[in-house]
């Protein structure tokens, strides 16, 4: 068994670690259960930096104050699940079927953000994969036609990379059409 991980200092983990130990739980079927035993209402909400999908969240007061504080679903079921270590940095909470509403223990797996990106259907990593990789581009339309008509009249690519300033992958992906069609 893993030594205990040391949860990270933020409200969101200490809220959630507060909601457990106050008699908070998810059950089986991803609904959290309050200490009275109702079930509580989950409120939808869309991650600014998740692309579709939304997660559910229900709201408790802070004791000795008047605030109140946001605890996810698959945070609270996570950390009834693993323990600490759902609250580590840089640890993530993953849904196997990925479904963000989905919060059934059963459902929930920890893992890291590459863990998590990997979830993506590999039609969508690619996609996402292009976008990114068109704003990193170094050469525009004029090079990349300069750097073929070079290459067909007999140029290196050693010779090519020092001219243009890339890596001979790029420079090979280049001419092979894979990047810069």
């Amino acid at each position: 068994m893993e030594p205990e991980a040391k949860i990270r200092d933020s409200l969101r983990a200490r809220s959630t670690v507060d909601a457990s130990e106050r008699g908070y739980f998810v059950n089986e079927d991803g609904d959290v259960i309050s200490p009275t035993g109702k079930k509580r209402k989950p409120q939808p909400y869309k991650n600014s930096a998740k692309k579709g999908g939304y997660y559910y969240r229900f709201t408790i007061s802070i004791p000795g104050s008047r605030k109140r504080t946001t605890i996810t679903f698959h945070q609270l079921a996570a950390y009834q699940k693993f323990g600490a270590m759902a609250l580590a940095k840089g640890v993530l909470v993953r849904h196997l079927d990925g479904n963000s509403e989905n919060n059934r223990p059963d459902n929930l797996v920890l893992g890291n953000e590459s863990d998590n990106a990997m979830d993506q259907c590999p039609k969508i990593r690619k996609a996402r994969a292009k976008h990114a990789a068109s704003h990193l581009k170094r050469l525009n339309d004029i090079q990349v036609a300069s750097l073929r008509r070079d290459r067909a009249a007999g140029a290196t690519l050693k010779v090519l990379c020092a001219k243009y300033g890339i890596a001979k992958s790029t420079c090979s992906y280049i001419i092979n059409r894979k990047t810069y069609a």
